[in-house]
Order: C-alpha cells, then sequence, then structure tokens
C-alpha cells in the first residue's frame, strides 16, 4: 500500500490510506469510517504498520503531525493539539489533495474515532465530547 500525504489548513502535514475497498474506485464504498491517530510526542513518524491495518479494515486513516513539529508548519504549541486534530476533521468533507499525485478526496464520516497515545492523549480526551465522534480510545494518556 503506498501511504498518501495531504496538508490541512496549510500547516499540519498529514499520512493516509484509503480503505482498501475504496483504492482504485472512484464511486462511494459503503459508510465511510474513519480513524485519526493522534500519536505521542512529536518524533519520527512510525505508524506505517498501523495506517496499513486499519486501512484494511475499511477504514480511511490519517496520521496528523502536529504544528510546528516534523515537517509541518507553525510554531510546535501555539495552538493546542486539539485543534489541530480538530481542524483535521473539520477539513476531511472540505476536501484535501494528495501532495503527491494532486487528487482531491473528500469524506464525510458516518463513523469517526480517534486514536490517542500519550502525548496525544489529552487531546483526545477534549476531543470527546464533539458529537461527530463515536469513540476516543486514550492509551497512557
Amino acid at each position: 500500500m503506498q501511504i498518501l500525504r495531504t496538508i490541512f489548513k496549510k500547516e499540519i502535514v498529514a499520512e493516509f490510506l484509503l480503505p482498501r475497498q475504496a483504492q482504485g474506485k472512484r464511486r462511494k464504498t459503503g459508510r465511510n469510517k474513519v480513524i485519526i491517530i493522534a500519536s505521542g510526542m512529536p518524533g519520527v513518524p512510525r505508524q506505517r504498520s498501523l495506517l496499513e491495518e486499519f486501512a484494511k479494515k475499511g477504514y480511511w486513516v490519517f496520521y496528523p503531525r502536529y504544528r510546528g513539529s516534523w515537517e509541518s508548519r507553525g510554531a510546535f504549541l501555539e495552538k493546542s493539539p486539539e485543534k489541530d486534530v480538530r481542524d483535521v476533521i473539520d477539513s476531511l468533507p472540505r476536501g484535501f489533495k494528495d501532495l503527491w499525485s494532486g487528487k482531491t478526496y473528500r469524506v464525510r464520516p458516518d463513523e469517526l474515532y480517534i486514536f490517542a497515545g500519550s502525548f496525544g492523549g489529552p487531546a483526545g480526551i477534549l476531543l470527546s465530547k464533539d458529537p461527530r465522534i463515536a469513540k476516543v480510545i486514550a492509551v497512557s494518556p
């Protein structure tokens, strides 16, 4: 699987994968299930196997990098990590482009999940009040 990349809000670099059944197709295939991975302290991206596993199970998967960290623009912690993840969520139905191909994607999530770990845990917990989010899984917040 080829991991794609985009930029949300002109600052937040994110890797993403389409659900396996949608790869190579133009029409909508079933419900749009989305997972956003709010990872631990910013460092080298290392979630490839997790993205691939969720995509195989039929999820759109996004792994954003917080503003001001690892290739993202802006100043780190100038805005809350919760705001960074919320900006990604808000951008999904508006559309985003794959940086390599220029292809535009739009996702209107029917189910939205946040996987938040360590540093990303508080952001996930704060986002749990957002009615668009079905569940938040916080690991070592």
